[in-house]
């Protein structure tokens, strides 16, 4: 029996909130996922997205203990999943949590399809600068060379 668009959602965010291996991921997205950041389309691929969570799972080691991603809200319309969330853990020996922000989900024949998301979701791990478009990109580039090197970000 396949899953609801809820439950794809769900699993799919076990997985970048480290709950589970980042290799379950697969079973829950198309090839040719295609992922938004503020409004623009950003990739088209489903390795696309496992370099993105790859690195924000790297990144968040460096920088967060007891990382967690704690869903507030989640609402399926149709084939739509929209989600609030925000994460929490310790940074410098102190608890602190996030903005909540919003991504949304589509989910086709039991995969995730797309993506859309906001740079803002990700300043608790990268820090507030990643907003800034200059540094985004910059850090897009960093990225994708760490995801060239690692070449183990799909599980």
């Amino acid at each position: 029996m396949e899953k609801t668009p809820e439950e794809v959602v769900r699993a799919l965010l076990d997985v970048v909130g480290t709950k589970k291996p980042i290799g379950a991921a697969k079973a829950l997205l198309q090839e040719g996922l295609v992922c938004h950041m503020d409004g623009k389309r950003l990739s088209a691929s489903r390795e696309a997205w496992f370099c993105w969570v790859g690195y924000l799972h790297r990144t968040a080691k460096k920088r967060v203990s007891r990382l967690e991603l704690v869903l507030d809200r989640v609402k399926a319309r149709g084939d739509r999943v929209e989600v609030w969330a925000f994460w929490q853990g310790e940074v410098d020996g102190r608890f602190e949590r996030s903005r909540p922000g919003k991504v949304v989900y589509r989910v086709s024949r039991g995969r995730v399809a797309e993506i859309w998301t906001h740079k803002a979701n990700y300043t608790f791990i990268y820090g507030p600068w990643v907003v800034n478009p200059l540094v985004f990109y910059f850090w897009v580039l960093r990225m994708m060379l760490w995801c060239k090197i690692s070449r183990n970000v799909s599980g």
